[in-house]
C-alpha cells in the first residue's frame, strides 16, 4: 500500500458508518416494500436485532419455486426483465439476483 491509498483508506474509514447505515436503510426498505410478495423472501438479517449487513450493495432474495406452484426461477427472472425491459427502455444493465430456496 502507497501513502495515498493509505490517506484516502483513513478518510473512507470515517465515513463509512454513515455509509453504511444509509445502504442499511435503502436495502431494508426494498425488502419492506416485497414482504409478502409469494415466492420470494429477503436474505437480510432479522428485524429489530440491531445489526447490520456492513454495506451490502447486492440484492438477494431467496425465491420459492413451491410458492408458485413450481415456476422455475429461470422463468421468473425472464418475466421481471421483460416488465422492466417495458417499462424502463434502458434497463439494460439491470442484474436480478435470484438465490435458491433449498429445503
Amino acid at each position: 500500500m502507497h501513502q495515498l491509498s493509505s490517506a484516502v483508506g483513513r478518510v473512507e474509514l470515517k465515513l463509512y458508518p454513515k455509509q453504511m447505515a444509509e445502504i442499511d436503510e435503502s436495502m431494508n426498505y426494498f425488502w419492506d416494500l416485497l414482504e409478502g410478495v409469494p415466492g420470494i423472501r429477503a436474505h437480510r438479517t432479522a428485524k429489530g436485532s440491531k445489526t447490520t449487513m456492513g454495506g451490502w450493495y447486492n440484492l438477494l432474495g431467496i425465491y420459492n419455486t413451491e410458492e408458485l406452484g413450481g415456476f422455475q426461477s429461470a422463468d421468473f427472472v425472464k418475466q421481471c426483465e421483460m416488465k422492466v425491459l417495458n417499462a424502463v427502455p434502458d434497463a439494460t444493465n439491470l442484474y436480478i439476483y435470484i438465490q435458491y430456496l433449498i429445503t
